[in-house]
């Protein structure tokens, strides 16, 4: 219609969604330059009403094409926008947003945490209950404060899974629980996460910042699995999301890079390739540093000081879980980092009490 009769205020709405779909489909640049479009769309119109709504879009798709941590900020430009028109979804859904994008960013824990907080009270003020997720405040909780810390993942989402009426928060909460068991290395659990988390079959029609995380995220999580069961449908699975970052990479090197060589280092693990894994986890800790993801940082050494240990390298895995403890801390992650300490000190203790 906008090609047809010319542009007008509406026009934004369906280029934003176009570009979106196109990036979710693999079109990253086409997809990006749509969502550009919608953006001056609503510049030149002044476009009040709309700009919450085409920002909310528009800023999942730019943070798999420019750095996320300056990315996302656009979202709160339109919170801001949203509120002043009196658009309150869109105004809850950028709040809402920033706070994932805060997270996979890299901010401090504390700085997250007091962002999703605030988030929350804005929704219970506005009577947007239906769209609070409570899993960024338990996730954020359990890093901080300890994995048998507080409740179990929360009531409402859980209930959203068992009545299998939201296929999104379905997939979504066994990625949480995934991530968790994952992160605080409980085997058993994260492989049933992981299994029900493939069950979950639902794929969005636009692009957001979640599926580069569970991307990510799930593709060590297959390598670790493939090494401990040496079941092939995993390392299928882990070398799939490593395909799947490597083509985000193609549009942004600051987000991806270092999450590529990271999977990279577990695939050539899993291969037995030992040097190019080293390389490969070297590379990753190094990148995540200088473009400022620290908590990628973090898990890249700790898994470097898992690696190492396999190896027999005593004193590199040392220095990898001491410099894992010291990113862990820095990112806000106090029981992760204390975890990971009694993790080396107990390994290396029964190491040396051997004969």
């Amino acid at each position: 219609l906008s090609l047809t009769h010319g542009m007008s205020p509406m026009s934004a709405i369906g280029f934003v969604y176009l570009g979106s779909m196109l990036a979710s489909l693999g079109h990253m640049r086409e997809g990006s330059r749509f969502v550009k479009l919608a953006l001056n769309i609503v510049q030149l119109f002044g476009s009040k009403e709309l700009a919450g709504e085409v920002m909310a879009i528009s800023t999942q798709t730019a943070a798999y094409v420019e750095p996320m941590q300056s990315a996302i900020e656009f979202h709160m430009v339109g919170h801001k926008s949203s509120q002043e028109v009196g658009d309150i979804r869109s105004a809850s859904l950028n709040f809402l947003l920033y706070c994932g994008g805060l997270f996979w960013s890299g901010a401090h824990l504390n700085r997250v945490k007091v962002r999703y907080e605030e988030a929350c009270r804005f929704m219970e003020q506005h009577n947007m209950l239906s769209m609070m997720q409570t899993e960024g405040r338990w996730k954020i909780n359990k890093l901080i404060n300890g994995y048998e810390s507080g409740i179990d993942i929360p009531v409402v989402t859980s209930k959203h899974c068992v009545d299998d009426k939201n296929l999104y928060a379905r997939k979504y909460f066994h990625f949480q629980n995934m991530y968790v068991t994952f992160i605080y290395r409980d085997f058993g659990k994260m492989k049933s996460a992981a299994e029900k988390f493939i069950e979950s079959k639902f794929e969005g029609w636009t692009i957001l910042v979640a599926p580069g995380a569970q991307a990510f995220i799930f593709g060590l999580v297959s390598f670790w699995i493939f090494r401990q069961t040496h079941d092939m449908q995993w390392l299928a699975q882990g070398t799939a999301s490593k395909d799947l970052i490597q083509k985000w990479e193609e549009t942004s090197e600051w987000n991806f890079f270092h999450k590529r060589n990271l999977l990279e280092a577990e695939e050539h693990f899993c291969r037995n390739n030992y040097d190019k894994a080293r390389l490969c986890y070297n590379v990753a800790i190094s990148a995540s540093k200088e473009h400022k993801f620290i908590h990628d940082e973090a898990l890249a050494c700790e898994l470097a000081g898992h690696f190492s240990f396999e190896m027999g390298d005593m004193s590199a895995a040392l220095e990898y879980f001491t410099r894992s403890n010291e990113s862990y801390y820095e990112w806000g992650a106090i029981a992760k980092a204390t975890a990971v300490f009694n993790h080396a000190v107990f390994t290396f203790q029964n190491v040396n009490a051997q004969p």
